[in-house]
């Protein structure tokens, strides 16, 4: 991935400004999920991916009972976490943005996930909530609450296949570059909605490179520590 650097650092500044944000489309309105199309700059894109491209390891989970770190089943894609050592100006400007299509604000927000889905490679049917009676929920929201929206960002189109698909709602989602995809993963009640069920449906040809993003329903706390 080639990136502009020269243009990007000089568009910085208005970068990190508050932009407005695109007109939202509803794809859905109970749960609640919209599209904000090119709602990310295209240098910021590019960037992402070189950044991320070196550093991506095959997806793995960790057991909220044991702790166990292993494979996931249920996406076979390789990513990587940007921790607080990764960030940059460019990185932070992205997350106010996402902060200001939730509401909540950059202290809400897990570590940015960025995944890249290979030929074939998928992320099965699930949900980003948390289970409220599996193993381990207490841990899991203890730190910072539920999951309560998700935003993805979409960061090239070179590839086929690959759409983002809510069975249930009979959505079938292919965004463009910079497009944002927001939803809320929880029901009027507090709890989690099950029509959230979500999926990366496999990738035909070329390579798909996804920024996700949870938010959690409180300050998460890994980031009140930097």
């Amino acid at each position: 991935m080639s990136v502009d650097w020269a243009s990007l650092e000089q568009a910085l500044p208005q970068l990190a400004a508050d932009l407005p944000l695109p007109a939202a489309e509803t794809l859905h309105e109970a749960p609640l999920i919209r599209r904000l199309p090119g709602a990310i700059h295209p240098l910021v894109l590019d960037a992402v991916i070189s950044l991320a491209a070196p550093l991506v390891q095959r997806s793995q989970i960790v057991d909220a009972r044991t702790g166990e770190v292993r494979a996931d089943p249920m996406r076979t894609s390789s990513h990587v976490t940007l921790g607080p050592r990764h960030h940059d100006h460019v990185l932070e400007a992205l997350e106010r943005c996402i902060g200001c299509i939730t509401g909540l604000g950059a202290l809400h927000g897990e570590f940015l996930q960025i995944l890249r889905y290979r030929q074939g490679e998928e992320f099965r049917p699930h949900v980003d909530y948390f289970n409220e009676s599996g193993a381990g929920t207490y841990r899991s929201l203890g730190d910072g609450g539920q999951r309560a929206q998700t935003v993805l960002i979409y960061l090239n189109d070179d590839y086929s296949g690959g759409s983002t698909c809510f069975p249930k709602l009979q959505l079938d989602i292919k965004g463009q570059p910079g497009d944002a995809l927001h939803f809320h993963n929880l029901g009027a009640d507090g709890l989690g909605h099950k029509d959230t069920l979500h999926a990366g449906l496999p990738v035909i040809a070329g390579e798909k490179w996804l920024l996700s993003q949870w938010i959690r329903s409180e300050r998460y706390p890994a980031r009140l520590a930097w």
